[in-house]
Parts: C-alpha cells; sequence; structure tokens
C-alpha cells in the first residue's frame, strides 16, 4: 500500500512540475510592417501567421510547450526595425522572431538578431545574400530571388517564346536591384536579349520619360521585366498600359498586392509574376481550400501567397520549438537542420546541406481582365 502511496504521488508531483514547465509561455516575437509602403504584403503574412496560432491553441494540450506570440510593427522603417526587433529580443525576451517581406528591412532586423545571439526567420524577404548577414542568423521560408527569378526567365523564353526583352526596375531598392540582375543573367544564358534597361525610383514613378525611350527601342520588346515594390507597380502597370503598349509584363512576388488590380484596374492585362503559392478556389489541395475559408471567416478577405507563407512560418517555428533541447541559438539552429521536410502551404520546407533557404517550385501567376490565375509551376533550380 505504502509502495502505492509513493507511486501517486510520484506520479502527481511528475504532473504538477510538468504543467509548471509548460504554463510558462515560450515567446516567439514577430515584425512585419503593419504601415508604411510594404503594408500590403505585411499584414496578409501576420494575418496568416495569427490563424497558424489561433489553431496551435485550438490543438493545444497541457503537455505542449505554450507558445505566445507577440507583434512589433517596423513601419517599414529599418531604424525602426532595428529597434523594436532590439526590444523585442532583449526585453521581451523572444526566443525566435520572424517576419518582414523586404530585403532590406529583414537586414535591420538580423542586426538586432546577431547582436543578442537570436535567430530570426524571414516569412517573405527572397534575397540570397540574407544567410551571409551572420552565420546560423537569418532563415529563410521562402524560396529566393535567384530562383524566381530564373524561373521567370525561363517562363518568358519556353512558355512566352520571348527572345527579347526590356528591363525596368527601382534603383533604390535590393530587392528590384537583385531581380533584374538574375532575371537578366538568366534570360540571356536561355539565348535571350536584353534590348534596353532603365530605372526608376519609388519616390518619383512619373514613368513619361521612360515610357518615351521604350516607344523608340529600335525592335519592339517581346516581354517587358518590371522589378517594382508592392506599393508602386499599380501605377506603373496603369502608365505603361495607358500609353498603349500592350507587351506582356512581368515580375516578382511584390505584384502579389491588391493595390495592382485595385490601382490599374480594367489596365489589369497581360501580366505574369513569380510567386509563393497559387492560393485560390481552384486549387485542389485541400489543406490550401481549409486554409483559404479559415481565412475568410477570420479577416474577412481572401489570402494571397503572403498570407500563407506567415502560416507556414509559424507552424515551421512550432515544429522547431517541439523539437529542440533548449532554446539556445545553437540547439535551435540544430532543430532547425534537422527538419524532415516539412510540409507547409507554400510546399515542403527543408534546410539540406547547412543552407539556410529552402529549394521550392515556383508558380507563376496571370492577370487578366482583373483576375488571376496559374500559367505555369517552375521546377527551382536554386
Amino acid at each position: 500500500m505504502q509502495n502505492l502511496i509513493r507511486l501517486f504521488i510520484v506520479l502527481v508531483v511528475t504532473i504538477i512540475l510538468g504543467f509548471k514547465v509548460y504554463a510558462v509561455p515560450i515567446k516567439i516575437g514577430a515584425i512585419y510592417n503593419i504601415s508604411g509602403g510594404q503594408a500590403s504584403l505585411d499584414l496578409s503574412s501576420w494575418q496568416g501567421a495569427q490563424l497558424a496560432f489561433i489553431n496551435y491553441k485550438k490543438n493545444y494540450n497541457p503537455y505542449q510547450k505554450a507558445l505566445y506570440l507577440f507583434l512589433h510593427d517596423g513601419k517599414t522603417n529599418p531604424t525602426t526595425i532595428i529597434k523594436e526587433a532590439t526590444l523585442m529580443f532583449q526585453k521581451e525576451k523572444a526566443v525566435i522572431g520572424f517576419g518582414l517581406s523586404d530585403t532590406d528591412m529583414v537586414r535591420a532586423a538580423a542586426k538586432a538578431a546577431k547582436n543578442t545571439n537570436r535567430i530570426f526567420i524571414t516569412s517573405g524577404a527572397t534575397s540570397p545574400t540574407l544567410p551571409n548577414v551572420a552565420e546560423n542568423t537569418v532563415f529563410l521560408t521562402c524560396f529566393s530571388d535567384n530562383a524566381q527569378a530564373a524561373a521567370a526567365a525561363e517562363f518568358c523564353y519556353k512558355n512566352l517564346k520571348a527572345r527579347t526583352a526590356y528591363i525596368l526596375f527601382d534603383y533604390k531598392t535590393t530587392y528590384t536591384q537583385l531581380l533584374i540582375k538574375y532575371f537578366e543573367e538568366a534570360f540571356e544564358h536561355l539565348g535571350g536579349n536584353i534590348l534596353y534597361e532603365d530605372f526608376f525610383s519609388h519616390d518619383d514613378i512619373d514613368l513619361k520619360s521612360q515610357i518615351a525611350k521604350l516607344k523608340t527601342v529600335e525592335f519592339n520588346p517581346d516581354v517587358l521585366y518590371i522589378a517594382a515594390g508592392p506599393q508602386d507597380i499599380g501605377v506603373i502597370v496603369k502608365q505603361i498600359r495607358k500609353a498603349g503598349i500592350k507587351t506582356p509584363i512581368i515580375g516578382g512576388d511584390s505584384y502579389d498586392t491588391p493595390l495592382l488590380i485595385s490601382t490599374a484596374g480594367n489596365f489589369a492585362n497581360q501580366i505574369y509574376f513569380s510567386n509563393h503559392a497559387y492560393i485560390a478556389n481552384d486549387n485542389p489541395n485541400p489543406a490550401v481550400k481549409k486554409f483559404m475559408v479559415d481565412y475568410q471567416n477570420r479577416f474577412h478577405c481572401k489570402p494571397n501567397a503572403f498570407a500563407a507563407l506567415g502560416y507556414d512560418t509559424f507552424n515551421l517555428i512550432a515544429t522547431i520549438l517541439k523539437n529542440t533541447k533548449s532554446f539556445e541559438k545553437k540547439d535551435l539552429t540544430k532543430s532547425i537542420y534537422n527538419l524532415n521536410n516539412f510540409v507547409g502551404l507554400t510546399g515542403n520546407i527543408n534546410y539540406q546541406n547547412g543552407t539556410s533557404i529552402p529549394k521550392k517550385d515556383v508558380f507563376i501567376l496571370k492577370i487578366d481582365n482583373k483576375k488571376i490565375s496559374l500559367a505555369a509551376v517552375i521546377k527551382s533550380s536554386f
């Protein structure tokens, strides 16, 4: 009898201690630009992360680690992001951080992560140079710019039968600089020819002079590759189409913003862009369908691929934290590299051979008559 009593006491104490350990919330810090030029991408991604957290709490049991999610607004300002990220890691003791959809913004967050010996996982910034900020500090949930630009070049050359291209880009943004660099390399490698290259600044998107030059190009280009931020692309498309130029326009994942169609309106035709997923009713994936219903019920708007990236990133982090030995950077890093084909809405995510960037398919989407459809899925070579 005494042995049974002792056993009972041991079990009770074990359960109580277990509750005590898991009841302490493990803090996950998110940084997104809820205001400013990046808000149309980042708000969607943050809402996707929130939905994943809500689903996690629904399925929570006392034997799981209790996760706590909180947000800081970067306000599309690198200085603000450094300040908020430092606060998040130092004062609020986040064990890991995530978010953001722009390279320059993530570089700012990475400085704070490096200085506090923490990890930052970007849900949507695509520069392949980001992991170079500091070893084992920055990881990507998304594919990289060289992957999406190469896929766009392949689509232009093979699917659109384009042999010539005109390039226009925002010269003040790292994201757009990298996109045109990688597109040009890939397109010329396939046998294509860049007829002309021009630039603009997001501070001034009156394209009268650029359009005038485009109209004087000796041979009309088969495609226009335009690298622009989400706040600018709708204005640019409208100006080009109003000038009577009907050449197909193609660009990167920054086109996945409601601002493009709402700004360009009836001029939103013959537009293609590389993206992380196809989030639409005709996608047969049941997980995508459920995500769309849950997202619309919660936020009363349709999700895009950035919402899916936010959703995947939180779930990825929950998996990492579940499998880690401790919350020290070295153990979190080990848990990340030990991931075995994490299945997300945007594809399988793993970090093979010590890389910080997953290899994922690239979806090419088309906009015609203000409607988005799937044009192709390109296997990434990066």
